[in-house]
């Protein structure tokens, strides 16, 4: 067993300072540069030391990095291109090459290597790839910040934008202006906070670094100079693996993550210590109760779970210990964050009360849609946001989600939430995973379906059990008419579904059993 100093991926490693001094490198060649009126640089990169230099740098020459999915197409990056304004391109170079038909020739594209580390675990990466035409090499392009001065010392961004998961459509840039240096400490303590970093802590970086979620996590653990172990790609054996070596004590994770740990056999899953974890923090997706439960028993109670939208940012945390004594909860408000739930005719709900989740978190600067100024006015009550997901509070004051406003399913007038259906679907033996969803219904309106993930040794009679399992714990309204099953259900790497496709994929279709 090792403990790991600076950053380590795969046999590369590098130290705070080196990557902090490719960062100013950086910094200094991005400041002298005209990158267009909207001063914006996309990043599309695999979990590496590219995000831990990219980000930093173009906040200290005061321009704003969006953080683009490297597993996504060409068309979704020339929408995120031609929306932003962007134009410099900076990734790996197998990415941008697959991407290059979505990169304007006005774009300047600057390739990365891809580090060996990545391409070993990654079907689509490959380390020998030849950047796109017309790219310039990174290393060359960092190089010119030798000979260039520094940018003036700043603390942010000119200001930040990043775009919505499009889990409903399109997705829509959420632009903030630059913080202030108050505002800069305040999210620091968040980020701190919520992640759980101290001068003890050794992170292991999971979840992918073209989330926020966890390119905040690598950059916290950078700044306060603890150490950091980057998975290129998540397995769960190997991961088991990374924490038993490194003694690792922080992780962060998405439910998705903590299903596939409980799959793996219990001769795999003792054999590994994990004794050194003191923070585990999940978010992005609704975990199923008996999932969390399942960790804790596990792992204790070191599971954290944080709440919040592209919207209104973080808002709300949980421990362990008060998730088992409000189960399904996602917390309650922290560090002075507001969080109220309003009905349709804009009344402010009751404990228990189902409605939408409105909140803000002081000193977490506004915000407005990129080229779309008059959308901010329509998520906007008594002063708090919205991000569209409906929850309920209890009398206690701890959030409980329901599912996201279009996500609902209106079966003759009466409203279902996927999510409390999902949540019933993962308690069936068999069932690896599911989407929930509504399709178009002459008679109903609409009428709920499903697709399912089948684990490799569910019997044959699965669904048909499965159907009358759901029968027994929900209204009859709310089992879905048609199962369609399939070997896997599509997640991004943040574990969500863009549930708008699956509906329009399946809309008409019928699934095992008919849709009657």
């Amino acid at each position: 067993m090792s403990e790991p100093t600076g950053v380590l991926l795969g046999s590369d490693h590098s130290s705070a300072a080196q990557v902090a001094r490719r960062a100013e490198l950086l910094a200094a060649v991005l400041a002298a540069g005209d990158h267009g009126p909207s001063g914006t640089v996309v990043l599309a990169a695999w979990n590496s030391f590219l995000p831990l230099e990219v980000s930093p740098a173009v906040a200290a020459a005061g321009l704003r990095v969006v953080l683009f999915n490297p597993k996504a197409t060409a068309s979704e990056l020339a929408y995120v291109l031609a929306d932003s304004g962007a134009r410099l391109v900076i990734g790996h170079a197998d990415v941008l090459r697959r991407l290059g038909e979505g990169i304007g020739s006005d774009v300047t594209v600057v390739a990365a290597r891809t580090p060996e580390a990545v391409a070993a675990v990654r079907s689509d990466a490959d380390a020998t790839v030849s950047p796109p035409p017309g790219a310039v090499d990174y290393e060359e392009f960092l190089a010119r910040g030798a000979t260039l001065p520094a940018p003036p010392p700043g603390e942010s961004a000119l200001s930040a934008l990043f775009y919505t998961s499009g889990t409903t459509g399109r997705p829509k840039g959420v632009v903030r202006p630059a913080p202030t240096p108050a505002e800069v400490r305040r999210r620091r303590e968040v980020t701190d906070t919520c992640y759980g970093v101290t001068a003890e802590s050794r992170g292991l970086l999971t979840t992918p670094m073209h989330h926020m979620f966890g390119s905040n996590f690598a950059l916290t653990l950078l700044r306060r100079e603890r150490p950091l172990v980057i998975m290129p790609r998540w397995d769960a054996e190997e991961m088991l693996a990374l924490v038993e070596r490194h003694r690792i004590t922080n992780l962060t994770m998405v439910p998705t993550m903590f299903a596939r740990l409980l799959a793996l056999p219990e001769r795999v899953r003792a054999g590994y210590d994990t004794s050194s974890l003191r923070h585990v923090l999940h978010t992005a997706a609704p975990c199923p109760p008996h999932v969390k439960r399942a960790m804790i028993e596990w792992w204790g109670p070191i599971l954290w779970e944080q709440y919040g939208t592209s919207e209104t940012g973080v808002v709300t945390l949980c421990d362990s210990a008060e998730w088992l004594a409000h189960p399904g909860t996602v917390g309650r408000p922290f560090l002075g964050s507001v969080v109220r739930v309003y009905d349709d005719e804009g009344r402010e709900c009751a404990p228990g009360e189902a409605g939408t989740v409105y909140a803000r978190m002081p000193g977490t600067p506004d915000f407005t849609y990129l080229g779309r100024p008059d959308d901010r006015a329509a998520v906007e009550r008594d002063g708090l946001v919205t991000g569209g997901d409906i929850g309920m509070l209890d009398a206690d004051g701890y959030l409980h989600m329901r599912d996201r406003r279009a996500d609902l399913v209106l079966v003759s007038g009466v409203n279902v939430y996927p999510a409390e259906v999902e949540a019933q679907v993962a308690r069936f033996p068999g069932i690896a995973d599911s989407v929930v969803f509504g399709v178009p219904d002459e008679d109903l309106g609409e009428r709920v379906e499903a697709v399912v993930a089948l684990l490799p040794q569910a019997p044959a009679d699965t669904v048909e059990r499965l159907r009358e399992f759901l029968r027994s714990e929900l209204s009859g309204y709310k089992v879905p008419r048609a199962f369609h099953v399939v070997d896997a259900v599509s997640r991004d790497e943040s574990g969500k579904v863009r549930r708008h496709a699956v509906r329009a994929a399946y809309a008409g279709r019928h699934g095992a059993g008919g849709a009657g």
